[in-house]
């Protein structure tokens, strides 16, 4: 029997193309967007339905797409009845599963839920409602279903509290390998406990705080199904934050919000931030793991951390005495970091149409091995140059870019020139830019470009400066001058 075969697929329109060129491979012809925003719908005739589900089924259409549903409707299949109520749930398409299951499979009693869509089949169908609601996904992981006995509980409503706590034992492990002697209470407790002690070693100690999260970032772990370097990256961006003033690390909090809890993905993005906090002496002393079905779509995921730092009073750098003629010392990144990745997205995976396992000629690794570099820590090597020189203004380079982040250090009256062509602009700059036909303007605003963070310094000790970042094998370089005038001049 020919069985006409149409998935519908929910993703982005950034993915979209990449989706399509996977699903060719397989023998689906057709691509029509449904009206429904981000909906397309791929079709094709196949007489085996099992061998087509079992090719969609080994495509890296998760990695390409991301975030997706997929249904299937299946012809010449009707069922009659009442007695046993089988909820297929995270549908985001339930008007499209409506439909199917009304007019395909002739089902007459159905029922749009919160979570999802409910049909009722006879009690003698019990194992033919199971493998409807099989053949409902291709990837369990994305779509659940449960044969339902009259009851409801919070689980039913998209809440594990068992998974969850399972994945508070297991971050335990790892958030504990970061403490110190200033931690005073466990993990699990209803708050954070640390001793101020240490705040004795300064004469006018103050406290320093910031929050902030990786982005979209989180969208290429998911494709790559790789998520430690993001934990690796809310840490360096925390603590090159408190560092851009002057401060060190005191401890660090996180909060992870997801769509569903698992707990094997959660502790490997703990596990990330734990070994960044221990490269950088920062406990995690506390934090939250929140799952909102329904305020996330299925598998997306928010990483957010809250870190608290110390400076002494006369030691906080603020810009204040940046004067007309310091010069800039560039403070190499690591790549991307965490910022712009809408638009990385938008040009490598749309625009390009490459998938994270691709290697294009320009890098050295994959796409996606290139886009999940963690975000560098400056932290020791500058908190040494801090003990030796004295610095009149310090840029973390992330939003914005070199124009905003230098900018808005600067006192009225003056202005930088940046000379471009003293920057070590990585490969994937240059390869986001050509395939994107991205104005420089853009990518300057957008991205590090190169460049991580920067020291501004008298001329007189630029040199010394220099000789120490390279003894603590930090690569850096002059990029430019502060001048009089406005705003930050790219030449």
């Amino acid at each position: 029997m020919e069985i006409e075969l149409t998935v519908e697929l929910l993703i982005p329109d950034t993915t979209a193309l990449t989706a399509f060129h996977t699903l060719k491979k397989i023998g689906f012809k057709e691509l029509k967007k449904l009206r429904r925003e981000d909906y397309y719908k791929f079709t094709v005739k196949n007489d085996d339905f099992k061998k087509v589900s079992e090719k969609l089924g080994k495509t890296d259409i998760l990695v390409n797409a991301n975030k997706h549903r997929f249904m299937t409707k299946l012809s010449d299949e009707s069922f009659d009845g009442e007695g046993v109520k089988v909820l297929v749930q995270d549908i985001d398409n339930k008007d499209g599963m409506l439909e199917t299951l009304r007019n395909r499979l002739g089902l007459k009693e159905i029922e749009s839920m919160e979570r999802g869509v409910l049909w009722t089949l006879d009690l003698e169908k019990k194992e033919l409602a199971k493998e409807i609601a099989e053949s409902l996904l291709f990837n369990k992981h994305y779509q659940e279903y449960k044969i339902l006995d009259g009851k409801t509980t919070y689980k039913d409503a998209g809440v594990n509290i068992d998974e969850s706590e399972n994945a508070v034992n297991k971050l335990k492990v790892h958030a504990k390998k970061t403490f110190n002697e200033n931690v005073m209470l466990d993990i699990g407790a209803f708050a954070g406990a640390i001793n101020v002690d240490k705040l004795k070693q300064f004469k006018n100690p103050i406290l320093l705080s910031s929050i902030d999260g990786v982005g979209t970032k989180v969208m290429v772990a998911s494709m790559m199904n790789k998520w430690d370097s993001i934990g690796k990256d809310i840490i360096g961006h925390a603590v090159n934050d408190i560092l851009a003033v002057g401060g060190e690390p005191f401890f660090f909090l996180n909060y992870l919000a997801t769509s569903k809890v698992d707990s094997d993905k959660i502790e490997q993005i703990i596990k990330g931030m734990s070994e960044a906090a221990i490269e950088n002496d920062t406990p995690m002393i506390a934090g939250e793991i929140a799952e909102m079905p329904g305020v996330y779509k299925k598998g997306e995921h928010d990483i957010v951390g809250c870190i608290i730092g110390i400076v002494d009073r006369d030691m906080v750098i603020d810009g204040s005495k940046i004067q007309e003629g310091n010069v800039l010392i560039g403070l190499e990144s690591d790549g991307l970091h965490t910022n712009g990745f809408s638009l990385v997205r938008k040009v490598l995976f749309e625009m390009a149409e490459y998938s994270v396992k691709d290697k294009p000629k320009e890098l050295d690794t994959s796409i996606g091995e290139e886009l999940l570099r963690p975000h560098k820590s400056y932290v020791k090597p500058v908190l040494e140059v801090l003990k030796q020189f004295k610095v009149h203004g310090i840029a973390h380079i992330t939003g914005g870019g070199l124009p905003d982040n230098v900018g808005r250090l600067l006192p009225d009256g003056l202005g930088v020139k940046i000379d471009k062509t003293k920057i070590n602009t990585q490969p994937i700059f240059k390869l986001i830019q050509e395939k994107g036909n991205v104005p420089e303007d853009d990518m300057f605003r957008t991205f590090n470009m190169g460049v991580g963070m920067v020291l501004i310094v008298s001329k007189k000790i630029c040199q010394d400066v220099l000789k120490e970042l390279k003894r603590l094998k930090q690569k850096s370089i002059v990029i430019g001058e502060v001048i009089k005038g406005s705003g930050v001049k790219i030449i």
